[in-house]
């Protein structure tokens, strides 16, 4: 390294959240030793050019450190216009505080695993601090862990705040407008259209809501698509006979249509006895389904309880019953089902489990580690997002004003479901939980739009995740040595009451003992984290319309099959002000927020060594042949959540 200026001097880029604290500080060292002298680096510009430095051999470290008041993030420093014609990039990507004792040391492209990292004690203190930042709670016992104060690390960045709030303000103006004018309730059908303006598009629950066949389809396609198995007998709690279904399945005996797989069951009666709010009842449903001749999958069988409270009979209703109290009966079922999926799929199953899975990232694995620089962008703005997302449950909120089950109701049914109904290895492993489901076999089971989209993304995340992890543990030993990676998995597993998240099903027999198990557990996050969360942007499209799948019903379960009116029907439904307020928040939760943040354009900011930037491009290449099939597919309705171009890369909205 010399002294003497030239016009190949190095550029010296700088990129941070924002020009806060500081000054900044470089210092760059090279293969041999030398070592320049401090730079200081503008937080107002991108760049400075210093003029009296050369560096003439490799670079192999950065020290960075803060001399001012306040903490500054740096996301990366950039190095070009080298003599030696390489850039180099030093993903800093953390906090810098002030204080000799805080000077942090960065290699270029900054990605290795512990036992190999040249500092370890810098690695060590990181780690210890982000213990004491990211301590842990739950919104109730028995819930999914998260994060208990806003460390900064994990608050929001002034670009995400700004989008997230315009655009739940813009749902929550366009609601209060039209609340103005539109009052009571519903008196026909005809009066829904008139709910839909302004940012409320006519949800695709709309079209043909009272068939049959859509509602098959809303368990194959909708927001729970993976409830659905194959049913191999009929459960002794469903009281259906043959001689009930005989005239549905017209020449076909059950027991042909069992052996054939086409019947099929969903089953809700884990929401048994679910404590709601102002008392009141939700239904704990079974519900059967055949694959007819045209292979459309129809139901042909509901039990709104079984076993249920004494009151409510176990009445099975049919096809063939008065044709309004069936459609009313699909109505009870589908709120039932809604509920589920709010608490479990949009909230516990999703968000709610990954910030578990991201909490006790960050407080073990470190920022240069491969795994947490993997998972980084998908962990992207998830807990700030949860924190002010979970405002809905508050006492009095949205969710005690608008839904059937409130606040109780919800924690009532996350605690159920995380405790017995979630586990990473096999409903966070879609290969498994097909098989699992029996619902793998795509001739017996067709159209089945969720499991046809899902799976080649999940083999694409799984083959990204074994190029990016195969170059760090090309052996077993560096899996079994990497006491970070013990760490990790050890805290997402231990019991909330000794201190851990306890996520059960994280792959590994009580430890990671080879690459496969740390694969299938990166490539379980990547795709919850994506495309599980993915199929909740679907909310507004099916909830907005009450009708087609309510939030809420009005007054008792229907009991009898006595015939009803569709002005009967109609007397269930909430309100005009009550559908309003549904419609603002499922047309959030639904946004797809940045378009350009999707995971068909994924663009790791924290990967950037020449292999990481490899396989990201042939992840993307991937996705995009993916995106391009999908696209050609004639389906009716069109289906489009799970194409990776919309597809987001985090589940933070």
């Amino acid at each position: 390294m010399g002294n003497k200026s030239s016009s190949t001097d190095p550029t010296c880029h700088i990129k941070t959240e924002k020009a806060a604290g500081g000054p900044i500080f470089v210092v760059f060292e090279d293969i041999s030793g030398n070592r320049t002298e401090a730079t200081k680096l503008s937080l107002w510009k991108n760049s400075v050019t210093p003029s009296d430095i050369q560096l003439r051999e490799r670079v192999t470290a950065m020290e960075i450190w803060s001399e001012g008041k306040g903490h500054t993030y740096v996301d990366t420093v950039k190095i070009s216009s080298l003599s030696d014609v390489e850039v180099y990039t030093f993903p800093v990507q953390r906090l810098l505080k002030p204080g000799a004792g805080n000077r942090l040391f960065v290699p270029p492209y900054d990605c290795c695993l512990p036992q190999t990292d040249p500092h370890p004690a810098q690695r060590r203190r990181e780690l210890n601090q982000k213990k004491k930042d990211f301590q842990m709670t739950t919104l109730a016992d028995g819930c999914p862990v998260q994060v208990a104060s806003s460390p900064r690390e994990a608050m929001w960045t002034q670009e995400y705040k700004k989008a997230y709030f315009n655009i739940r303000n813009r749902c929550k103006s366009d609601e209060l407008l039209l609340r103005i004018t539109r009052r009571g309730q519903v008196k026909k059908l005809g009066n829904f259209p008139d709910l839909y303006k302004l940012g409320f598009k006519v949800p695709q629950g709309m079209e043909n809501w009272w068939f049959d066949k859509v509602f098959g389809q809303q368990r194959l396609q909708g927001l729970v698509p993976n409830l659905i198995k194959l049913c191999k007998e009929i459960p002794a709690s469903f009281n259906v006979t043959e001689e009930m279904v005989k005239p549905v399945l017209k020449d076909v005996s059950m027991k042909q249509a069992l052996q054939d797989k086409r019947l099929y069951l969903t089953d809700l009666t884990m929401l048994k006895g679910v404590k709601c709010i102002g008392g009141n009842v939700l239904c704990a449903p079974l519900a059967l389904f055949f694959v007819d001749d045209e292979g459309d999958l129809m139901p042909i069988a509901i039990q709104l309880f079984s076993n249920g409270p004494e009151k409510f009979s176990h009445q099975v209703f049919l096809p063939t019953d008065p044709p309004y109290t069936w459609l009313l009966v699909k109505m009870w079922y589908n709120l039932a089902e809604a509920s589920w999926h709010l608490a479990c799929g949009n909230f516990g199953f999703s968000r709610l489990a990954m910030e578990s899975v991201a909490l006790c990232a960050h407080r073990t694995l470190s920022v240069s580690h491969p795994v947490f620089r993997l998972l980084a962008p998908h962990f992207n703005q998830l807990i700030p997002a949860n924190r002010e997302t979970l405002r809905i449950i508050d006492p009095g909120q949205w969710m005690d004003e608008t839904t059937r089950i409130g606040r109780v109701g919800f924690i009532d049914i996350l605690q159920r479901g995380w405790k017995s109904h979630w586990r990473m290895n096999v409903e966070g492993n879609l290969p498994r939980d097909l098989e699992n489901r029996e619902v793998d076999d795509k001739t017996a089971l067709r159209n089945y739009h969720y499991r046809d989209d899902a799976l080649p993304i999940w083999h694409a995340i799984e083959k990204y995740a074994r190029t990016v992890l195969k170059a760090y543990y090309d052996t077993p030993s560096k899996v079994t040595e990497d006491h970070e990676l013990r760490a990790w998995r050890e805290e997402m597993t231990k019991a909330v009451a000794e201190g851990g998240a306890g996520i059960q099903g994280v792959p590994g027999e009580g430890e990671f003992r080879t690459i496969d198990d740390v694969i299938a557990t990166v490539t379980s996050v990547i795709f919850t984290c994506t495309v599980s969360h993915a199929v909740s942007l679907q909310m507004y499209s099916q909830c907005a319309f009450p009708p087609n799948y309510p939030l809420n019903l009005v007054g008792s379960p229907i009991t009898d099959k006595k015939p009803l009116t569709i002005e009967d029907v109609l007397k269930y439904l909430p309100t005009k002000e009550e559908t309003l307020r549904v419609m603002s928040v499922t047309r959030f939760l639904s946004c797809k927020g940045n378009l350009k943040n999707t995971l068909g354009d994924l663009d790791n900011t924290f990967l950037f060594t020449l292999a990481g930037k490899a396989a990201v491009k042939r992840f993307r290449e991937e996705l995009a042949a993916i995106s391009a099939s999908n696209k050609k597919k004639d389906r009716s309705p069109p289906y489009s959540f799970l194409d990776p171009d919309v597809i987001q890369t985090s589940c933070c909205f």
